[in-house]
């Protein structure tokens, strides 16, 4: 059902004259998610997916992860470090419930959290508001909550405890202030 969402939502974007006539620029503030199942950077299938926050600077994401040749931490850097080889990639833009896109200095505010936590450790044993220990959702939940929009998915919905345990890459993508903007499959984000 989540995909065909994003199929539905892909069908808009193509239909409106003003999505034909969008900034050649990379988008800082979007989303980058593969989806459980899908392949990491390595080629394997992916248990929980992965997101990103793509950065100001062009071919850059904000990311926490688990590397064997980086350590694990909150990374600044090209995106090809992670997601070269993965599979399913996808694009999203945080709006309102309505569809409106967030503002560009809603996207800021988001970019500049993340660009703070550089450097700080990866860890799954956190919860979502403390701010010692990344994980990749938690992260991009965390700079978008910052500005203003709580990406918690369906994890509300079910239960509100969850979401202060922990929000997946799935949660977010199927958030009602999430809008794909673009479906990159296998190939690597860049500026459009």
């Amino acid at each position: 059902m989540i995909d065909k969402l994003d199929e539905l939502d892909l069908k808009k974007i193509e239909v409106f004259e003003e999505e034909k006539d969008r900034a050649l620029t990379w988008r800082a503030g979007d989303i980058l998610i593969y989806k459980t199942g899908s392949n990491n950077g390595n080629g394997d299938k992916s248990l929980t997916g992965h997101t990103a926050v793509l950065s100001n600077k062009e071919n850059f994401v904000i990311e926490a992860s688990k590397t064997g040749s980086h350590g694990a931490k909150v990374f600044h850097w090209n995106v090809s470090n992670l997601w070269s080889g993965a599979s399913g990639i996808k694009q999203y833009q945080v709006t309102s419930m309505f569809g409106t896109p967030a503002s560009s200095s809603e996207k800021q505010t988001a970019v500049a959290y993340g660009e703070k936590q550089v450097g700080k450790p990866y860890a799954l044993k956190t919860t979502l508001f403390t701010d010692e220990a990344w994980y990749c959702s938690k992260l991009t939940f965390r700079q978008w909550l910052a500005a203003g929009y709580e990406l918690g998915g369906a994890m509300n919905f079910i239960h509100p405890i969850y979401a202060i345990l922990l929000v997946t890459p799935n949660d977010i993508a199927i958030d009602v202030n999430t809008r794909i903007y673009k479906d990159w499959g296998t190939d690597l984000p860049k500026p459009l």
